[in-house]
């Protein structure tokens, strides 16, 4: 402390000063620095452990030798020697609340596409590419005689010229004998004509008496219509209705 005198009102300064900064002076020399950190009692301090209540205890089992795990950030209460016996959760006034998964209305299980039918006849009527001499009228109403063509339904009636009658196969549980030109069969009811096939609880088949020459099928209830035309897949399902004259298909829904 050159330049001040020991006891002079300076000299009391810079001694404090140097104090306050950590310095500490041994026999006349400067030492290095040093600082002591502040003691604070811990019943001094109050730091919240989490949001206050409502509680919800939950039974914990832990040993004393810490570190500590308490659930969700709660804090735990020690009853007993040597044992954390309970610790308490506070709730989340923003959580939300685990709801009831919603139950959904059944599906209905999704009904199978109608199968396409084989082909009955060893070579296709008309080969691709070649024409078979027959007129325009005739090619369009054997359509669907000359390709696999399959209709379902609940009742269906069929109306063909008399030169077809002989080549209709109708079975079913019961079938009546032809009368004024009408056969029925009833009961899981099939009938075959060439590549048409008919399913249905009733078949109705008349043979046509006012001229025409037309080939119609008349489907009601539950319609099912697929037919393969050179590979092209023709379909219609879940029909109220369905109304074939010759190559021309109605769809009712």
């Amino acid at each position: 402390m050159a330049g001040f005198r020991a006891g002079t009102f300076g000299a009391r300064l810079l001694a404090s000063t140097a104090a306050g900064l950590g310095f500490v002076t041994v026999l006349g020399c400067q030492g290095a620095p040093t600082r002591s950190l502040p003691t604070v009692e811990a019943a001094a301090l109050h730091v919240p452990a989490d949001a206050p209540g409502p509680w919800k205890p939950e039974a914990r089992y832990e040993e004393i030798g810490g570190p500590w795990r308490v659930a969700n950030g709660g804090f735990a209460s020690l009853a007993g020697s040597g044992h954390v016996t309970e610790v308490a959760r506070a709730v989340d006034p923003f959580e939300v609340s685990a709801q009831p998964a919603q139950r959904l209305p059944p599906t209905r299980p999704s009904r199978p596409k109608l199968s396409v039918l084989r082909r009955r006849a060893v070579k296709e009527a008309r080969p691709v590419g070649k024409t078979t001499g027959k007129s325009t009228v005739l090619l369009a109403r054997e359509h669907f005689l000359d390709y696999p063509t399959r209709v379902v339904a609940q009742k269906i009636t069929l109306h063909i010229p008399a030169t077809y009658g002989r080549e209709v196969q109708l079975t079913g549980a019961t079938v009546t004998p032809w009368e004024a030109s009408r056969r029925v069969a009833r009961g899981k009811a099939r009938l075959a004509l060439r590549e048409l096939t008919l399913e249905a609880e009733r078949i109705t088949l008349r043979v046509r008496q006012d001229g025409r020459e037309d080939i119609q099928i008349m489907a009601r209830g539950g319609v099912g219509f697929v037919a393969d035309v050179r590979a092209n897949i023709l379909r219609e399902e879940g029909l109220r209705s369905l109304l074939i004259t010759n190559d021309q298909v109605v769809p009712i829904r």
